[in-house]
Parts: C-alpha cells; sequence; structure tokens
C-alpha cells in the first residue's frame, strides 16, 4: 500500500515524499524509488535535521502498528491520514482522536469510496437529487482479486473487518444513520481456511432505523477480475455502480457477446479515489478543510463490523441500540463476549417476569458480566438489611417486585449505594430520581420498530398518532365501574405509551384531553402534542385492551405508517415476551455498561437525558389517573 500511495505523491505537485519509514531493507528501495531518505524508525524520521521540515504523517503499515505509529505522529503535532482501520480496538480508536483533539492536531482515516468519481455521483443521486425517492435496500458485492496469499488470510483475512468496512462506512454516509440489527454468516472451502476457521466467502446483512435493509456480499476471489458492486433501490426506481472491464472491446460472434474482464485489483479500480483522497488530506496539512471522518464515525464502523463477526460466529443476530457504536474503555470484546469485571446482580422478585429476567441472563451470558446471585423474595429466605442493603456482593439490582413496591425498594437501594434497574411504573417517581445520579435505558430504545418509530417522528411531520395495545390477560367486566382500576391500568400497561410521547417528541408539550375506561378492561385516552416553533401539532389516541386469548398486539400508526407487533398469536404473556427478547437483553447490556463506567462519555449524553424523560413520562401518567377519577379539563405537561 505504501508503494501505491507514494506514486501517487510523487505525481502530485502537492506532496515531497521527504523520508520513508520502514524497518526492513525493502524501505530504502522505495525511498531511493521516490528521491526520499529512508529511516528506520518514526521518531528518528522526525527528529532527523538531514531530512528536513516535516509537515505531515502517512500511515501504511500493517493495523498492528498504527496506533503506536499515530501516537508518535501526533504527539509531534504532525497531521496524520492512517489507512483503515485505524485500531482493530475500539479503546484505541478513541485514545488516538482523544490525543488528536488534545493536540489539536488532524487525524484522517481513509474511505477511499467517498472520493471515487462513480461513488460520490451515486452520492448525489440518491441523496441530493432524490432520484429514486426513499431508499428501500442496498446490495453491495465486494468479490476480491487477486486471493491473497493463505498465510496472509489465515492471520488477517477476517472478511468482516478486513472488506466491510469501506462498504459500511458509505452506506451509512449513503442512509446517514447507523445499523440497529446485523446479522453476520460465513462459510469455507479451502480445508486451510476450514482448519484455521477463516470464512471465505461471508455475508452481511444490516438493517437501519428509517428501515433500510442492507445486504453485503463478500469473497476473496472474482477469477474475472475485482469486482466492487453497489446497487440501491427506491421508491422512485434504482442507482447502480459496477467495476469497469479493463477495456471496452466487445466481440460479437456466432456464440454471443464477449467483453473484457474486470479490472485487476484496487489499485486499478480505485486510481482517481486514492489521487483524489491524497488531495483531499494536501488541503487539511493546509488547513483548508476539515477531517472527513473522525472518532464517531471510526467506532461505529468498529462496533458494526464487531458484531457481524460475532453474529457469524454465535449464530445469533446483533442488536446494536443508539450508543452500541461507543463501548467503554473498561470492556472489550473476545470472542462474541464483553469481558469486564464481574458486578455481583441481585433480582428483587422471581415472579413470571422476575423469571423471565432470569431466564435471559442465563441465556446471553456474552452480554453482559454481571454474577447472577439468588433473588430476594418473601419466601426465599435472605434478609432485606443484610442480604441485599448491606451485602458487598450486591452491587447492582434489577427490581422485578409488585409495582407497589418499586419506589421505595428503588430509593432504599439507592440510598445504599447499589446501582438500580427498576420496571415500570414507579409510583412516587419524584423520591427515587433525587437519590439517583443516572438512569438506565428504556427497553424501548432497544426494539428495532420502535426506534424506526422514533426516526420517522424525527424527520416527518406526524399529524395523527394512534397507539394500540392488545393483551391475553383476561379482562375484567367490571373495571369500568372501578376507578382504581382504570389508574392501575394506566400505571401498568400505557405507562409505556406515555413515555413514548416523550420519547417521539422530547422538545414538545402534551396536552390530555380524554381519559376513560373500556368494557374489555381496557382504557382509552386522547390528546395532543404540540410541537416547538409554530410546527402543526399532532393529535394522538392511545387504545388498550384485554381479554385476547389468542393473540397479542403492540403498535403505532404514524399517519399512514405502521410500526410495531399487530395481532401476534400467542397463549400468553411469556410467549409474547419473546418479541421484545432482544430488547431486553441490550437493556442489561446498557445496564451492566453503566455499573462498569457510568462516567463514559458515550453514555452520558442518555444517561443524562432519562432522568427528565422518566420525570415526564411518569407526571404524564399521574396526570391522566387524576382525569381518570372524574376531574375535568385538560392536563397539560
Amino acid at each position: 500500500m505504501g508503494q501505491i500511495r507514494g506514486g501517487i505523491m510523487l505525481k502530485s505537485s502537492r506532496f515531497e515524499v521527504a523520508v520513508v519509514v520502514d524497518p526492513m531493507e525493502a524501505g530504502a528501495t522505495l525511498a531511493a524509488s521516490l528521491g526520499a531518505r529512508h529511516e528506520r524508525a518514526l521518531e528518528s524520521a522526525l527528529t532527523n535535521s538531514a531530512n528536513g521540515p516535516i509537515d505531515a504523517v502517512w500511515i501504511s503499515t500493517g493495523t498492528q502498528f498504527h496506533r503506536d505509529l499515530i501516537v508518535t505522529a501526533l504527539s509531534a503535532r504532525k497531521p496524520t491520514f492512517c489507512e483503515k482501520p485505524v485500531s482493530e480496538s475500539a479503546a484505541e480508536i478513541r485514545e488516538c482522536y482523544a490525543l488528536a483533539e488534545s493536540t489539536g492536531t488532524p487525524l484522517v482515516c481513509g474511505f477511499q469510496r467517498r472520493f471515487d468519481p462513480h461513488y460520490a455521483r451515486l452520492l448525489e443521486t440518491v441523496c441530493e437529487r432524490k432520484a429514486i425517492g426513499t431508499v428501500q435496500t442496498v446490495h453491495v458485492v465486494f468479490r476480491d482479486h487477486p486471493c491473497p496469499p493463505v498465510e496472509f488470510l489465515k492471520t488477517g483475512g477476517d472478511p468482516f473487518n478486513d472488506l466491510a468496512p469501506h462498504d459500511v462506512d458509505f452506506v451509512n454516509l449513503m442512509l446517514g444513520e447507523e445499523p440497529i440489527e446485523v446479522l453476520g454468516r460465513g462459510s469455507a472451502f479451502d480445508p486451510v481456511l476450514i482448519e484455521a476457521g477463516v470464512m471465505d466467502p461471508a455475508l452481511m446483512y444490516l438493517k437501519y432505523p428509517g428501515g433500510a435493509l442492507v445486504t453485503l456480499e463478500m469473497s476473496r476471489n472474482a477469477d474475472y477480475g475485482y469486482d466492487q458492486r453497489i446497487e440501491v433501490f427506491g421508491t422512485k426506481g434504482m442507482a447502480t455502480v459496477r467495476s469497469p472491464p479493463e477495456t471496452t472491446v466487445e466481440v460479437a460472434d456466432g456464440s454471443g457477446f464477449h467483453t473484457d474482464v474486470l479490472e485487476y485489483s484496487f489499485p486499478q479500480r480505485f486510481a482517481a479515489a486514492f489521487a483524489n483522497e491524497a488531495e483531499a488530506f494536501a488541503d487539511i496539512v493546509a488547513g483548508k478543510r476539515q477531517p472527513w471522518v473522525g472518532a464517531k464515525e471510526c467506532l461505529a464502523i468498529h462496533a458494526i463490523c464487531a458484531a457481524a463477526l460475532t453474529s457469524a460466529k454465535t449464530g445469533e443476530l446483533q442488536r446494536l441500540g443508539p450508543a452500541a457504536a461507543h463501548a467503554p474503555a473498561a470492556l472489550r470484546m473476545l470472542g462474541g463476549g464483553v469481558v469486564g469485571p464481574r458486578v455481583g446482580l441481585r433480582l428483587l422478585g422471581a415472579g413470571s417476569f422476575g423469571g423471565y429476567i432470569a431466564t435471559l441472563l442465563r441465556k446471553y451470558p456474552a452480554r453482559h458480566n454481571f454474577e447472577v446471585l439468588p433473588p430476594f423474595t418473601r419466601s426465599s429466605g435472605l434478609a432485606w438489611e443484610a442480604d441485599v442493603l448491606r451485602d458487598g456482593k450486591t452491587e447492582a439490582v434489577y427490581i422485578c417486585t409488585p409495582d407497589a413496591q418499586h419506589g421505595p425498594q428503588a430509593i432504599a437501594c439507592l440510598g445504599a449505594s447499589k446501582a438500580v434497574l427498576v420496571e415500570k411504573p414507579v409510583l412516587g417517581w419524584g423520591a427515587v430520581r433525587d437519590g439517583a445520579q443516572a438512569a438506565g435505558a428504556r427497553g424501548w430504545v432497544h426494539d428495532s420498530e420502535y426506534l424506526r418509530a422514533c426516526a420517522h417522528c424525527a424527520t416527518h411531520a406526524v399529524r395523527r398518532a394512534v397507539f394500540v395495545a392488545e393483551d391475553p390477560w383476561d379482562a375484567d367486566a367490571n373495571m369500568a365501574k372501578d376507578p382504581e382500576q382504570l389508574r392501575n391500568v394506566l400505571r401498568n400497561s400505557l405507562c409505556h405509551e406515555f413515555d413514548l410521547l416523550g420519547w417521539f417528541w422530547p422538545e414538545s408539550r402534551v396536552e390530555l384531553s380524554q381519559v376513560e375506561p373500556r368494557a374489555d378492561s381496557g382504557a382509552f385516552v386522547a390528546g395532543m402534542v404540540h410541537h416547538p416553533d409554530g410546527a402543526p401539532s399532532t393529535n394522538f389516541e392511545i387504545h388498550f385492551s384485554k381479554g385476547h386469548a389468542k393473540h397479542y398486539g403492540q403498535l403505532v400508526r404514524l399517519d399512514a405508517r405502521e410500526f410495531g407487533y399487530p395481532k401476534f398469536a400467542v397463549k400468553g404473556w411469556e410467549e409474547a415476551g419473546f418479541l421484545y427478547e432482544q430488547a431486553y437483553v441490550d437493556q442489561l447490556a446498557t445496564f451492566y455498561r453503566s455499573c462498569v463506567d457510568s462516567s463514559d462519555a458515550s453514555l452520558k449524553p442518555a444517561l443524562a437525558a432519562d432522568l427528565p424523560s422518566y420525570t415526564r413520562a411518569f407526571d404524564l401518567m399521574e396526570a391522566a389517573c387524576a382525569m381518570s377519577g372524574g376531574s375535568t379539563g385538560s392536563a397539560r405537561l
């Protein structure tokens, strides 16, 4: 790669290659071809006055050397370009970009598709001219040529981390968001690769919050040349980029039409992209532009590709929450699992829901590093003071007890310096809020359907929102006559919908206008969401009902769009639980992260926003309860 980059700089009037750094003798040969000096270490290259002034550093070494070279270059305040990836470690990526920020020195990571004329025109077609409408599916093909040596594939040939990053970066850029679901699959046909556990070919599936579905096919060896394609399909058409043939000669004879093979490999296919990328870096060094990617993009790509590899190894779909790309430095991924300090977690309550959570903790040990302690229940024989509040092993609690106990138990555990994840609803939320430094993540923000709905609200003016919840629990015909039962439904069942109103429209004001019981042990709530800056208001309705013995439904209609799970056939709540299984697992993983490193910068924005957001949801819930008691007028929050 250094030879390719050096050749481009030799042809450019904006670069003078002063030094080639390489501990091997091959570096001397390259330096001679470029009219440059040869040094065996970057430190000496930067300090040796014979080399003259060095304005910038370009790193084209193996990934394992990137971090140390970046630190050396940035510490000397030299603008630095590094081939992808910056590092195979998220912690090292953060470290490098933190050093760039603290020294005020640009650090650039190379993703050359951003500078390829064909991909640039595709981006213009899809994003600026919107010629194909809303993107629905994307299919990417990455078939390498020629096949790298088997020895390289055995040690650095993971297709998810070696091949996929360029296309993942481009698709993220084109869609303007990061995926929420990742699936990886791989196979191998070469006996050496099978024995080494290396996959070739491999596939990736990505689902994005806006609804777009993306597939990425990767292979190490296409006999007919370097095959790079992307097909983008939208509501109004399709846009495609293909690899060109070596020549445009076409021969027609009695057996058909014949064209040349594709271009040989990446130096030929992306020659213009590499040259444009180098010119853009020269602009950065000259202070004329800013880096086109930073820590956020590099960490996101690292997390996505790591999730694909984990999925391929475990066979499980990986869900990425909003902060999934930014796991704290205290954690690292190894063989698909979290390696971090053990945290003692005790469940409070072991009923149907507590038992369900215990099952998930056992089923997904790779998503956390909790030491799950025996649950505290009325019949467990454990003492509240000795075995929960004063117990040194109990570092965190998950409260799954009856609703009335949520608030008092949370207050007591927070007072004993325990990390707390408490199920909704929390009565007396104000006292809990005052004792908390941060709140754990709500399950909704991890569910792919509601992530899509939230993204839709952020980008569309919604005039009517209808929330529908249908439970398999038995109906009680007397509920309409008992205001207290209606308040229980509002607190326990509609708490989710009250929370969604604030999550979908965090800057808006919610006005309740109607709260009524339904004969099927349900409730009906209506009102309006008033948006800032004079935007049209959103009328909303919440329909909740019980007694659906054969199905479970949970959905939201935003004008003509529908998100969620309509009428899913189940025999009871336990079977409905698997719809949100991954959301609960992701919530547990986020809770573990907050226990290990609550100061992590990637968690701070979400955790800081959660406390006032919860306050808003519970205030809305209590306002609805007050209206259910016969009060007149409306409630505004």
